[in-house]
C-alpha cells in the first residue's frame, strides 16, 4: 500500500508539471544578427560601412553593453562613460549625455543614431547601427601607419536572464604614409566669410585646424589703403622675409604660437584692421581683401578670402529713375544715398518745394498727397494737393539736403490728345440725309443727336462746335431738343438712342479738362411731361443752363440712354454716381454754365477733375472716355430753352 501510494504522488508530480509545461511555452533567449556579416568575421575599416546589427530578445531586453576594446577610442569613451571602456547603454546617465554632447559635433553626427535608454529597455527588437560611427577610428588613427584592431563585443542579458554575445571586428589597414585631414578655416561669428564693415573695436578672429603641421603660410593683402604704404603681403613661416615693420606685425599676431609645430593656429586682427581707419590712404566705399594661403606638411591647400569694406563718409547723392516714372499714379522714384537730411522737388520756376520722406524700406518715392472732400451728392471724392506728384508736361527739378542738384531734373512726356479736340475736322453721316458729323472722315470718336427731323443740333461753326437746341413740330407735335456734342454713337429711333464712352489709351492722370466756350444762355420755355416733378423747374423763371463735363471711366460696355417718346431711361450723372452698371466711374471734371458770354470772343474754362479712385487705371480695351456738352442741360427729359447755345472749340487735358 505505501508503495501504491508513493507511485501515486510522484505521477500526480508529473502531471502536474507537464501541464505547467504546456501553458507556459519556454521564450527564445537574445540573438544578435549581422546581416551584412553573418559570421562576424574580421572588417577592413572604410569610410563607407554596413555594421548594422540587428538585436533581438522575446523576452525584451534587461541589460545591454559594449565592451570596446581600441586603443583609438579608449580616450574618448573614459571621458564619457562612467566604466571606462564598458558602455552601459540604458543605465549609465553620463555616457548617454555624453554621447548626445558629442553627436552635436562635426564629424560624430552618427552617435545620435545609437539607441540608449528606454530605446533599448525592455525591447524585443532594437536595431544597432554603428555604420557611421566605427569610421571615426579612421579620423581618430590619420596619423598612425601601423595597421590596428579594433573590437566591439555586445552583450545582452533578457528579462529571463538569458544571454547573447558577439564581436565584432575592424582592422584599421597600414598605410605607408599618415592620412591627415585636410585644413580647415574659421571666422570666428562669420562662419560664412561675408564682408565685414571695418569699425573700431571690431573682432576679427580666425582659427586654422591643420592636423598635418604647417608647411607655409602667407596672407596676400589686395588694399587701396596699405598696398601704397608697402604693405601687400605677410609671410608667417618665414618671418625673415618680411621687412622689419611686417615682421614685427607677424609676431604681433602670432604671439606665443609656435607655427612650426602648431596644428591649431589662431590670427587675432582684432587691432590691426582698425588701424586702417587712421591711415590717410583709406577711400570711401573700398574693398580690403586678405587672402590666406596654406600649405601643410601632407601637401594639403587651403585657400581663402576675407573681405573687408569701408564705407566712410561719401558724397551724398541723388538721381531720378526715369523708368519709373508713372504718370497715372504720378509718381517717380529717386535714388539717394549717403548721408540725407532731406529730400524735396518742385516743378521748375514754381516757388514751393515739397518734402518727400523715405518710405518703410527707404525708398524716396514722389507721389501726389490727395485731399479727401464731399462732393454735393455726399460721395467721396478726391483732388491733389497743389504741386504734389508728377505730371505729364512738366519740368520738375530736385534738392538734396537744401541744395538743388543740377544734373537732377526730369522732364515728363507730354501726355495725351483729345482726337479731334479743337473741332478742326468736320465730315457728314451715310443716313439717307447727310447730317454733320464732328469728326474726319472715316473716325467715330464725337457724335451728336443730328438726326433728319433736327439737323442742327450740331454744327461746324468756322471750326468750333455749334450747339443749338431747338422747339419744333415733328410729325404731331412740339418737341423739344437739346443741342449737343459727346462722344460715343447715336442711334436715331424712337425713342432715340445715346450710347456714351469711347475706348481711349490713357497715358497720364489729367488735373482737369480745358475748353474754349461761349454761350447764349435763356430762361426754360420748355417743359416736358418726363421731367421729375422735384426737379423745382419753373417754366418761364428758371435759367436753362448749359453743361460740360468729361469723366474717366472703366466700362466694360456703352452706357445708353433713351429718350424722346415715352419714359426716359438710362439718365446718369458722374456727380451722383461712382459706378454704373457697365463698371466704374473713376473721376469727372463737371461745369454748369449759367449766364451768357458777351461779344464773339471765347472764354477759356479749366474744368477741375475729382477722383473717385486716385490708384486704379482703366483696363486696356474698355471704354474709358466721356465728354459731354450740352447747351440744356435737362436735353435728356427734353425740357430747357429753345433759345440757348453753346459752342465750344480747343478741348485739351490740364497736367
Amino acid at each position: 500500500m505505501k508503495r501504491f501510494l508513493t507511485a501515486l504522488m510522484a505521477a500526480s508530480a508529473i502531471f502536474a508539471l507537464n501541464s505547467c509545461t504546456e501553458d507556459t511555452p519556454v521564450e527564445d533567449g537574445p540573438s544578435i544578427e549581422w546581416k551584412s556579416n553573418s559570421d562576424f568575421s574580421t572588417v577592413d575599416i572604410t569610410e563607407t560601412m554596413d555594421v548594422n546589427l540587428t538585436i533581438k530578445a522575446p523576452a525584451g531586453i534587461k541589460s545591454f553593453t559594449v565592451d570596446v576594446k581600441s586603443d583609438a577610442l579608449e580616450q574618448v569613451l573614459g571621458a564619457i562613460s562612467s566604466n571606462g571602456s564598458t558602455l552601459d547603454l540604458i543605465n549609465d546617465t553620463k555616457l548617454i549625455e555624453g554621447l548626445k554632447t558629442m553627436a552635436s559635433m562635426e564629424g560624430y553626427e552618427g552617435l545620435a543614431d545609437l539607441p540608449t535608454g528606454d530605446a533599448i529597455l525592455n525591447q524585443t527588437s532594437i536595431d544597432f547601427n554603428i555604420s557611421s560611427l566605427v569610421p571615426l577610428i579612421l579620423l581618430l588613427t590619420q596619423n598612425e601607419t601601423e595597421e590596428s584592431l579594433h573590437e566591439f563585443t555586445i552583450n545582452v542579458t533578457d528579462n529571463n536572464a538569458k544571454t547573447a554575445t558577439e564581436t565584432c571586428t575592424f582592422r584599421r589597414v597600414a598605410s605607408d604614409t599618415p592620412s591627415y585631414a585636410a585644413p580647415t578655416m574659421t571666422w570666428e561669428g562669420n562662419e560664412s566669410f561675408d564682408v565685414e564693415e571695418i569699425e573700431e573695436g571690431m573682432i576679427v578672429k580666425f582659427t586654422i585646424n591643420v592636423p598635418a603641421g604647417i608647411e607655409s603660410l602667407v596672407v596676400d593683402i589686395n588694399s587701396s589703403a596699405l598696398n601704397p604704404i608697402g604693405i601687400s603681403s605677410l609671410d608667417f613661416v618665414n618671418v625673415e622675409n618680411n621687412n622689419d615693420m611686417l615682421a614685427g606685425v607677424v609676431t604681433g599676431i602670432l604671439g606665443d604660437q609656435d607655427i612650426t609645430t602648431a596644428t591649431i593656429l589662431t590670427l587675432d586682427l582684432s587691432t590691426l584692421m582698425p588701424m586702417l581707419l587712421k591711415l590717410p590712404t583709406l577711400t570711401p566705399d573700398s574693398d580690403h581683401v586678405f587672402t590666406v594661403k596654406l600649405t601643410d606638411k601632407a601637401g594639403q591647400d587651403l585657400e581663402q578670402a576675407c573681405t573687408f569694406h569701408y564705407t566712410g563718409e561719401t558724397t551724398p547723392t541723388l538721381s531720378v529713375d526715369e523708368s519709373s516714372v508713372d504718370l497715372w499714379a504720378n509718381t517717380v522714384k529717386l535714388n539717394v544715398s549717403g548721408e540725407v537730411t532731406s529730400v524735396a522737388y518742385r516743378e521748375k520756376d514754381t516757388e514751393t518745394w515739397i518734402e518727400v520722406k523715405a518710405d518703410d524700406n527707404g525708398e524716396y518715392i514722389v507721389a501726389p498727397v490727395w485731399n479727401e472732400g464731399k462732393n454735393d451728392a455726399g460721395l467721396t471724392v478726391y483732388t491733389p494737393e497743389t504741386g504734389t506728384g508728377i505730371f505729364a508736361g512738366k519740368t520738375y527739378e530736385f534738392q538734396l539736403n537744401g541744395e538743388t542738384v543740377a544734373d537732377a531734373e526730369l522732364t515728363t512726356d507730354s501726355g495725351d490728345v483729345i482726337p479731334n479736340g479743337d473741332m478742326s475736322q468736320w465730315s457728314t453721316t451715310d443716313d439717307v440725309e447727310p447730317l454733320p458729323y464732328p469728326n474726319a472722315e472715316g473716325d467715330t470718336f464725337w457724335t451728336s443727336g443730328n438726326n433728319g427731323a433736327t439737323p442742327e443740333l450740331c454744327v461746324n461753326d468756322n471750326g468750333a462746335a455749334k450747339l443749338s437746341s431747338i422747339q419744333d413740330f415733328v410729325i404731331i407735335m412740339d418737341v423739344f431738343a437739346a443741342g449737343n456734342l459727346y462722344t460715343g454713337t447715336f442711334n436715331y429711333t424712337l425713342p432715340a438712342e445715346a450710347s456714351f464712352g469711347q475706348t481711349y489709351d490713357w497715358s497720364a492722370r489729367p488735373k482737369a479738362l480745358k475748353v474754349k466756350y461761349k454761350a447764349n444762355i435763356g430762361v426754360i420755355d420748355f417743359v416736358s411731361s418726363t421731367l421729375p416733378e422735384d426737379s423745382g423747374v419753373v417754366k418761364g423763371e428758371t435759367i436753362d443752363k448749359a453743361r460740360i463735363f468729361a469723366v474717366v471711366t472703366d466700362w466694360n460696355a456703352m452706357h445708353m440712354v433713351k429718350s424722346g417718346w415715352g419714359e426716359p431711361s438710362g439718365m446718369w450723372d458722374p456727380e451722383d454716381a461712382n459706378k454704373l452698371e457697365e463698371g466704374a466711374i473713376l473721376g469727372y471734371a463737371s461745369q454748369y454754365i449759367t449766364e451768357s458770354t458777351t461779344g464773339e470772343s471765347f472764354v477759356e474754362l479749366v474744368i477741375p477733375f475729382n477722383w473717385y479712385d486716385t490708384a486704379a487705371k482703366p483696363t486696356e480695351g474698355n471704354y474709358s472716355i466721356v465728354i459731354s456738352c450740352a447747351a440744356s442741360s435737362l436735353g435728356d427729359y427734353l425740357t430747357g430753352c429753345s433759345t440757348n447755345k453753346l459752342w465750344v472749340d480747343d478741348f485739351e487735358w490740364v497736367y
